[in-house]
């Protein structure tokens, strides 16, 4: 999922080149991907969310939104110490991208001007084997721009726990646990690719400037 905290990187986003083995197939861990019946209660659950307003949100501030928000505060919550990659940033900015991507993750309809799949759709539509291979490379494709913020794959863990804390939040009595084992297990799935990601990213920047081509007054010799 895309927290994108601040980055000390020079390279912008869009400057910055991702390394490739992140966009080679591989093997799928069966223990990691999530069913079908897992899938069909994070989007059913994603689309309460979204859809629900309650009368503690703030004038302006979708349900999505107020999603997002309530993230970055367990976020914070269960680990203090990552708040300073977030110094700088807007949080409300974060939210939006952070419940953009959770959208685009589960396919359910988001809050733009544009008609989503109806909750009938999303619980009717199979997620096969190729639908994950690809989910999974764009995942790492997302984990890989994380390098630029200075994330650490432990970090990805926490989304989990952060996510359920929101949806406990947002969902009220309409959350059950089989609603949080399913998104706990998707966000296994989502994590793993992730850091996958990012420690391939880690290992082609370290490669790069290792191959990078010595300027003539770098060397040195022994006398």
């Amino acid at each position: 999922m895309n927290t994108q905290p601040k980055t000390t990187s020079k390279k912008t986003k869009s400057q910055a080149k991702l390394s490739d083995n992140k966009k080679k197939p591989t093997e799928l861990d069966p223990t990691l991907v999530p069913s079908q019946t897992d899938i069909d209660l994070v989007r059913s659950s994603w689309e309460r969310v979204i859809e629900t307003q309650h009368p503690s949100d703030e004038d302006g501030v979708s349900p999505a939104q107020a999603f997002g928000l309530v993230f970055y505060a367990a976020l914070f919550h269960l680990d203090p110490h990552i708040r300073p990659l977030f110094d700088g940033t807007n949080v409300m900015i974060q939210a939006k991208m952070l419940t953009f991507v959770i959208g685009c993750l589960v396919r359910a309809p988001m809050v733009i001007q544009r008609r989503g799949p109806t909750l009938k759709e999303i619980s009717t539509t199979p997620t096969g084997a190729e639908d994950m291979e690809g989910l999974a490379a764009k995942i790492r494709e997302l984990g890989a721009r994380h390098h630029f913020y200075n994330v650490e794959p432990a970090h990805f863990q926490l989304v989990g726990p952060a996510v359920d804390m929101a949806l406990r939040e947002r969902l009220k009595h309409e959350y059950t646990d089989a609603i949080g084992q399913a998104w706990l297990r998707t966000h296994a799935f989502v994590a793993h690719h992730m850091a996958m990601g990012l420690l391939a990213q880690r290992k082609w920047e370290k490669r790069k400037w290792f191959q990078r081509p010595a300027s003539s007054g770098s060397h040195c010799s022994l006398q």
